[in-house]
């Protein structure tokens, strides 16, 4: 998967969880809490593609085979995805970087403003969370595994 691949799909995914949120006018509340609602919902949606666009293991978006294609299921390969391969390695990255994204996303859309501009500001900080941290997790996940950094696969 190249950076394009990624790019495109995630960046309509996010438009379609901002817009969703956005005309269902989020009848719980605040913008705060309609900003974590369209991070949570690109997140569950982007983390798999992301995955393997950092360690090129297969895994892809939920139309292309989501992780039917990640090493982890290949015998035959030497390498296995970090996140799918080691419990512990995704279960903690997953639970650092959706509580990362969240909390940045509450805190953005908390500040002072018209409800439209904290709720994108909510969800532009949580997106942006998501990817840095979903780095970071992933380099440790690597680094704790033996697998190739991200990118370098």
């Amino acid at each position: 998967m190249t950076v394009l691949s990624y790019l495109a799909p995630a960046l309509v995914v996010l438009a379609l969880s901002w817009t969703v949120v956005k005309l269902t006018r989020m009848p719980i509340g605040t913008p705060s809490i309609a900003a974590v609602t369209a991070v949570v919902v690109f997140g569950l949606i982007a983390i798999t593609p992301l995955c393997g666009l950092m360690f090129d293991c297969g895994c892809d978006w939920p139309w292309s085979g989501l992780y039917h294609h990640c090493n982890f299921f290949d015998a035959l390969s030497k390498l296995k995805c970090p996140w799918c391969n080691n419990v512990a390695a995704g279960a903690l990255s997953m639970l650092i970087v959706f509580g990362a994204s969240i909390f940045v996303a509450y805190r953005a859309a908390s500040v002072t403003g018209s409800a439209n501009a904290r709720f994108t500001i909510g969800v532009l900080a949580g997106a942006v969370t998501f990817h840095l941290v979903s780095l970071a997790t992933g380099v440790l996940a690597a680094l704790a595994t033996g697998y190739p950094l991200p990118f370098t696969a």
